[in-house]
């Protein structure tokens, strides 16, 4: 069993839902975004893990906002496409085909 698979099996059998994300060679961002029993600081921000020759992790004392990780390069772009009179559906199509997946409605909350 692959470790993503073992860490989603494990995390919905307790009411747990995070997310592993990749920063860099051997860094990894463990995202906890749901359970109702931790506070709202534990689910804001993402625990660095450090991939080891080991091919385990090792926690290191580094948390990093959410909202931190998030690329979110593209919204330059969609503010000027906005002001140049561009609807969100095209822009949202616009983006898609500059490889960034940006639903119309996530245009609206970032734009407005």
């Amino acid at each position: 069993m692959k470790l993503k698979e073992a860490i989603t099996s494990y995390m919905q059998e307790d009411g747990l839902v995070g997310v592993i994300d990749e920063n860099g060679e051997s860094y990894r961002h463990l995202c906890i975004v749901k359970n109702n029993y931790l506070p709202e600081s534990e689910k804001s921000m993402s625990y660095v893990l450090r991939f080891n020759e080991h091919l385990t992790f090792d926690i290191t004392s580094e948390r990093v906002k959410l909202n931190e990780l998030a690329l979110e390069d593209w919204i330059e772009d969609a503010k000027k496409m906005k002001e140049d009179g561009i609807s969100y559906r095209e822009i949202s199509d616009k983006l898609l085909n500059k490889g960034y997946t940006v639903s119309k409605s996530k245009l609206q909350r970032k734009l407005n």
